[in-house]
């Protein structure tokens, strides 16, 4: 039984980890791609 309940707490345990870099990785390339339009839209601006 414990050894049950081990294995369902690991298996929860590596898949947030797994849901949490993925979604970290998401925001790193939105943010990115943020900044970029940000920076487009100042050059315009500055023009």
């Amino acid at each position: 039984m414990l050894k049950k309940i081990n294995v369902v707490v690991l298996t929860v345990a590596v898949l947030l980890t797994f849901t949490v870099h993925s979604f970290a990785g998401d925001l790193e390339i939105h943010g990115e791609f943020i900044n970029d339009l940000i920076l487009e839209e100042e050059k315009k601006y500055w023009r």
